[in-house]
């Protein structure tokens, strides 16, 4: 299973990512595209000491991927190894893409 590994942006110092350039800059270093079109799914590993991952980060990193894969279709490719707090604030981010989903395509 192809995975993506939080901790290299957090190096054990960081506590909560945001911001949609650096969930954009996190997209391309983990060449999000290619794994958006992987047969098999693509283990999303957060680090527990992470505390946030803000709304306009995980748009950054993700929106492209939802509107292409559709909400159950994301969630079919991408299983998220996260705490309840943080697996909670990512559900969030991804209604909060479809809701603004007109927003983000302009």
């Amino acid at each position: 299973m192809p995975e993506i590994e939080l901790a290299r942006l957090t190096r054990g110092d960081v506590r909560n990512l945001s911001g949609q350039e650096r969930g954009l800059r996190a997209r391309e270093e983990f060449d999000v595209d290619a794994l958006d079109r992987e047969a098999e799914p693509v283990l999303v590993k957060v680090p527990r000491d992470l505390d946030t991952i803000s709304p306009s980060f995980f748009r950054g990193m993700f929106s492209v991927s939802i509107l292409t894969l559709g909400v159950a279709g994301f969630w079919a490719h991408y299983v998220f190894d996260a705490s309840p707090a943080v697996l909670e604030q990512v559900q969030d981010a991804v209604s909060g893409t479809i809701r603004d989903r007109n927003q983000i395509l302009s």
